[in-house]
């Protein structure tokens, strides 16, 4: 199996690389003053970078994952980057096992998951207030699975390895203020494997239910606000 670390290595290459690409951009429009319409498109290329959350229905009601997504957003339509989630605590379920192998096992096993995904939004609409996009991710993620034993004991990892993931869904964003916003959505998200003990553990839809600080506007207010719309 390709350890976590090098996928996280590789796509932090590529997404340096799109940074490359983007700034490349912004110096040639140092010299294209001349033409206000190229420099406008190409002054829609900033940033992405936000913080978010999800829950999930697996085996426990309410499986919440954290994460971190940053990259870049151009033209005010698309971002893309990288994106990196964990959960909060390891989630139980009911799964089978090799008593020979295990024999103080019992059908009760735990699982943690982290996963590294190159991701892609586009956005749909955008308003002063609303905002809908439809995210799809894909990357790799790490899984640990240990058991509860006959002393009511949870073990270490029997079994760990990693599995190539899918996730796709959509999202709508409605703005209190400039700087702050509530959001929802929902999806789904597949593991591409064929173990049935991971299968059955996280493949599942997922929703969100989110406060979001908006940093950029944040940034924007405080030192620039020359690039800020009318509110």
């Amino acid at each position: 199996m390709v350890p976590l670390i090098k996928i996280v290595k590789t796509y932090l290459i590529i997404l340096f690389i799109g940074f490359q690409c983007v700034f490349s951009q912004s110096q040639d429009s140092i010299s294209s003053i001349e033409n206000p319409k190229k420099e406008r498109a190409i002054r829609k290329s900033k940033m992405y970078f936000a913080f978010d959350a999800s829950r999930s229905f697996l085996s426990e009601p309410n499986v919440r994952f954290n994460g971190i997504k940053i990259g870049v957003e151009l033209m005010e339509k698309h971002r893309m980057g990288l994106a990196i989630y964990g959960l909060t605590n390891q989630v139980r379920f009911m799964g089978e096992i090799d008593q020979n192998e295990y024999p103080t096992s019992t059908d009760t096993l735990y699982f943690n998951f982290t996963y590294a995904s190159l991701f892609y939004d586009h956005v749909w609409l955008r308003t002063k207030r609303w905002e809908l996009t439809t995210p799809f991710h894909i990357g790799m993620g790490g899984i640990d699975i240990s058991y509860l034993d006959t002393s009511s004991v949870r073990s270490a990892p029997f079994f760990s390895t990693n599995s190539v993931m899918m996730g796709f869904g959509g999202t709508a964003q409605f703005k209190i203020l400039r700087w702050a916003a509530i959001g929802t959505g929902a999806g789904y998200r597949q593991m591409l494997t064929r173990d049935e003990n991971i299968g059955k553990s996280l493949n599942a839809p997922f929703y969100q239910l989110q406060l979001k600080i908006l940093l950029g506007e944040i940034y924007r207010m405080a030192f620039k606000r020359e690039e800020l719309e009318e509110w």
